[in-house]
Order: structure tokens, then C-alpha cells, then sequence
């Protein structure tokens, strides 16, 4: 029997259709079964593969979407080039007012024995702009959010450590590659030196003593590289590897964790954080247990713990889930600094903040009042009431949605 290797990529494979004579008459069975078929013929990964290969050989094109090969097949995603030329730029006021209100968080935490901290992540497109393709004119790069959020963090005095910077000056001196020619993320080497910089900054402004770790020598390979390294490359199922730069993996000793602290902390941010403990085991080993990652600010998890409660972000009390923590840390790469904090910046403001408290007072207060001229207005309160069953909410959530949807607009204007 011959094995075919299964395609890489976020997908979704159907299901095969049950016969139905109403699906029949419409045409619907039919479409279905014929998208099962061609999910499923025999060879299809195969063959994939082969016609990805053929795209990518001959015309330098790729099949997987957010991706580009620039040259020397050093293979990027357009989210960091947008980012980079400025694309999503949200202006500099809306960033300098998220930076305000993060110090006024900052200070609240400060006040309480936290400690906040906001990490630049760098982008490959900044990192390697020489190996863009000659189509891209980066003279057309335009003001971008990190120009700005780079300088109102040290405007304001936000304890942060600017990683983009960081790389770009180690980059002509670096012994070893920092980011990888077919991923998207961090090398495993540049994440040691990520990870030892946070910590030593996290010790420098506190009472915490990590456990203490040795980096030694390890193995240089252009094979089998590990975790994220090439996870662009897997995306776009090609019949043949990329040839890949030789790439560093040191070897990491952790010592005793007696008499050591083992800090709680909480990790908000995109998928830069999955470095942190898919190359080596460096937030599982230093930090508790108690500790969590809020990916996005939408999912929680952290390694090694699986009874983790799924509920939203927006159901929690997020003044308890920060006195459980020591260290509050938010990470963002280049292209997600538009995103100003995914939303955990403004909700720490509005909950933790007395300046945020006042605000939401008189939101709430507003809200209220929006909400007793839709219960008197017999035929919005119908149009509610039929867009709340077709969203499948209730008619109370329904109501307070479209009441902060009309205070945005009335701000707006």
C-alpha cells in the first residue's frame, strides 16, 4: 500500500453528504458530494504537492494565502509587509491616547506590586528587507505604527524592550541567523536571546530571582529544523524541501529550583509567545504554573496545564485574574501593533483605572439611557428583538450592543 503524506495548512475538510431527496432536488447533495470527492480522490495530497511545486519552481508564486517568496526563496507573509510600508497605520493620535492610557495602567499595577511589561516582537519583512522582491519599492514605505508606538513608549516611560530594534543592530554581528529563511517567526537561537533579555529585565525591576539556566554549545543543522523555524514552508506543500540556512539550537541546562522564585505571570499576545516554551522550556521552568497565556486576549491556555477554563475574556473579573499575577506582559510583532494591546490595554483602563472607573460610569450611564428609548420605541425594539434570534443572543445583549453602537457613532461624529 503506498502512504501519502497529509497536506499542512489550516483547512477545512468536509464531510461526506447523507442522501437526502429535498438536498437532491436543490442541487446542494450533489455540490457536497462533489466537494468530497475532490477532497478525497486518491493521490490528492500528492498531486497537490506536484502542482504547488510547479508554481513555485517555475513562476516563484506560492498557493497559501498572507504569503510571498522574495529572493533567494527566502519566503515572507504580507501582514508584515503591510506593516512595514505603513499599510495599516492607525495615526498617530489613536496610538499616542493607547500609550496614555497604558501608563495609566502601568502605574495602577505599579501601585498594586505589579509589574508591567510591553514587548515589541520584530517582523521578517524589517528584519530582511534585501531579500524583498524588485516588484516591491520600499521607498514607498509610508509612516508606520511602530515608528510612532516606538516613540511614545519611551515618551511615556512604559517599561518595554524594543526587540525589533534589538535585532536589526545584532543582525550584521549575530553569529548565527535570527529569523529563518522559510519561517515567519524568531529562530530558535534568537528566542534564547529574547527569553534571557526579559528575564534579566524582569529581575532588574523586581524582587524576583529566576531559576537560573546555562546556555551551552549545541547543533548547527539545515535539517529537521524545529518548531516554527520553517512552519511557512509547511504551509505551502511543496514535493520538495527549500534548502534552509544552517541554523543554531543551543542546549539549555535549568538548575534548582530551590530557593528560587517561580513568579506567576500573565502572557498576552499573538503567536511570537509560542516561542517561549516550543523551543525550549523556558516560561514553564521560570514561571508557575498559575501562570497564563491569553492569546489574542480571546483563548487562555499554558504548557503542561489542560484543565484550563474556556470561558471569554469578557466574562471575566479581570481585577482578580491580575492579582493572581506578578508579571503582566503583553507582546506584540510589528504587524500587530495596530491591535494596542488586542483589547486588554482599554479594558484595564476602564476597570482598573479611576480615570477609566469615571469614564465607564458615565458610559454606563448613557448606555442606560439609550436603553429606555429602545424600550419605549415599539419598532426598534421589534428590530432588536428579530436581529437578536438571527445572531442567536439575547434580546438584553442585543439591546446594550446597539446602544453602544449608537454612542460610537454619536462620538465619532
Amino acid at each position: 500500500m503506498i502512504s501519502v503524506a497529509k497536506l499542512n495548512g489550516s483547512f477545512q475538510l468536509c464531510e461526506k453528504p447523507d442522501f437526502d431527496w429535498s438536498l437532491w432536488y436543490e442541487g446542494e447533495f450533489q455540490a457536497g458530494f462533489e466537494k468530497w470527492i475532490e477532497q478525497n480522490i486518491g493521490f490528492r495530497p500528492l498531486f497537490v504537492n506536484i502542482y504547488n511545486q510547479y508554481r513555485f519552481s517555475f513562476f516563484n508564486q506560492v498557493s497559501a494565502v498572507n504569503t510571498f517568496v522574495g529572493k533567494n526563496n527566502v519566503l515572507y507573509q504580507t501582514s508584515y509587509l503591510n506593516s512595514y510600508m505603513g499599510k495599516n497605520f492607525i495615526g498617530s493620535q489613536e496610538i499616542k491616547e493607547s500609550v496614555r492610557k497604558m501608563k495609566c495602567v502601568q502605574d495602577e499595577l505599579h501601585e498594586n506590586g505589579k509589574l508591567f511589561l510591553y514587548i515589541i516582537a520584530p517582523g521578517k519583512v524589517s528584519f530582511f528587507p534585501e531579500y524583498l522582491p524588485d516588484s516591491i519599492d520600499i521607498k514607498e514605505k509610508d509612516s508606520s505604527n511602530y515608528d510612532v508606538f516606538s516613540k511614545e513608549l519611551l515618551l511615556k516611560n512604559i517599561n518595554h524592550i524594543d526587540f525589533r530594534k534589538f535585532f536589526i543592530e545584532a543582525k550584521d554581528t549575530s553569529q548565527y541567523p535570527l529569523y529563518p529563511k522559510t519561517g515567519t517567526h524568531w529562530s530558535g537561537y534568537g528566542i534564547t536571546l529574547v527569553s534571557d533579555s526579559i528575564l534579566k529585565y524582569v529581575e532588574s525591576f523586581s524582587d524576583i530571582d529566576f531559576v537560573d539556566y546555562t546556555i551551552k554549545n549545541g547543533i548547527v543543522t539545515n535539517e529537521n529544523l524545529r518548531h516554527t523555524d520553517e512552519d511557512i514552508e509547511k504551509g505551502i506543500n511543496l514535493a520538495f524541501n527549500i534548502t534552509d540556512w544552517d541554523m543554531f539550537y543551543p542546549e539549555l541546562e535549568f538548575g534548582d529550583t530551590l530557593g528560587k522564585d517561580l513568579p506567576t505571570l500573565l502572557d498576552i499576545g499573538d503567536s511570537y509567545n509560542q516561542s517561549f516554551w516550543g523551543f525550549y522550556p523556558f516560561f514553564q521552568t521560570v514561571f508557575s504554573n498559575d501562570s497564563r497565556f491569553w492569546y489574542y486576549y480571546k483563548t487562555e491556555s499554558w504548557p503542561g496545564v489542560d484543565d484550563i477554563s474556556p470561558s471569554p475574556m469578557i466574562h471575566r473579573n479581570l481585577r482578580e485574574e491580575i492579582d493572581k499575577c506578578d508579571v503582566i506582559m503583553i507582546v506584540a510583532t510589528e504587524a500587530n501593533l495596530y491591535l494596542k494591546g488586542y483589547g486588554f490595554i482599554e479594558d484595564a483602563y476602564l476597570r482598573l483605572t479611576d480615570e477609566g472607573r469615571d469614564i465607564q460610569e458615565e458610559l454606563e450611564k448613557e448606555i442606560k439611557s439609550y436603553l429606555r428609548r429602545i424600550r419605549n420605541s415599539p419598532d426598534w425594539l421589534k428590530s432588536i428583538k428579530d436581529r437578536a434570534k438571527a445572531r442567536d443572543i439575547g434580546v438584553d445583549e442585543m439591546m446594550r450592543l446597539e446602544a453602544k453602537w449608537m454612542i460610537h457613532k454619536k462620538s465619532k461624529k
